[in-house]
């Protein structure tokens, strides 16, 4: 009885000794792995800076959901995102685009290949650099992060109107609307074939604040591009310029600068 007791014991070391190191070698393995990339929406900023440094900035959104992606910028072609499967191993994220392409810009543009990554809570970085001995070397810089759970608030919010002609009103909603923060714009009424309807362009848009530039998509539009214009807050907070992205056709009454004044 007792030999048989001594040999099921070592039996069971010599079961369990492998378990545990099989174990342990898992977890340091599974230590050194980046976390896989959460499903959501993620906004932020793409970059292509020079050696020099200076690059311009877009403001972007990316969607990954179970291995595929799908995304935009407010600049056009500056990145172009599209759409795709993804897939990582170690720190490299690995993007396959599946959009077709024009030939009339820069395909190194192209969200596609091999990327470094970094996972650091909610915000992740997207870094590729490129050397060519004709031109000099650069680096593209993708910056971004998930929102918090929640309802999130609008970055303007209040009644705005136009103040030369006085005749055209922004109401920015003081939450977001799905992705995107929204305002709704009011124009003056205009007759067509004796029926007076909205003015050109009224309604609700979808926007992006930038560094001095604003990006919008009218909800009637058959794009789903963002356009980008100009935008700056004045001192005070109670005035705003804005590029005029609502230029009545055929003829521009206004300028290509506009002035927003808040009333409430």
């Amino acid at each position: 009885m007792q030999f048989c007791y001594k040999n099921s014991a070592m039996k069971i070391l010599n079961i369990l000794i492998p378990m545990l190191i099989i174990g342990i070698s898992g977890c340091e393995k599974s230590a050194k792995n980046p976390e896989q990339i959460p499903d959501g929406s993620y906004f932020g900023t793409f970059q292509r800076n020079p050696a020099s440094g200076g690059g311009q900035k877009a403001n972007i959104q990316i969607t990954f959901s179970k291995g595929r992606w799908t995304g935009q910028s407010d600049i056009v072609n500056y990145p172009v995102i599209g759409y795709g499967t993804y897939k990582t191993q170690g720190n490299k994220l690995s993007f396959d685009n599946e959009c077709a392409f024009t030939a009339n810009f820069d395909w190194s543009l192209i969200l596609s290949g091999e990327y470094d990554y970094t996972i650091n809570g909610d915000a992740i970085a997207l870094t590729k650099v490129y050397s060519n001995p004709a031109t000099e070397p650069f680096t593209d810089s993708y910056s971004l992060s998930s929102p918090k759970t929640g309802i999130k608030k609008s970055p303007l919010d209040g009644t705005w109107v136009e103040s030369v002609q006085k005749t055209d009103t922004l109401f920015f909603s003081p939450e977001f609307d799905g992705q995107y923060p929204v305002f709704n714009l009011k124009r003056e009424k205009r007759l067509a074939e004796g029926y007076l309807l909205p003015g050109y362009f009224s309604g609700p848009y979808h926007y992006i604040l930038g560094e001095n530039s604003i990006s919008v998509n009218w909800f009637l539009s058959s794009n789903s591009a963002f356009n980008r214009g100009y935008f700056k807050m004045l001192p005070g907070e109670n005035d705003f310029l804005i590029g005029n992205f609502f230029t009545e056709p055929p003829t521009a009454m206004y300028t290509d600068t506009l002035t927003f004044t808040k009333i409430k």
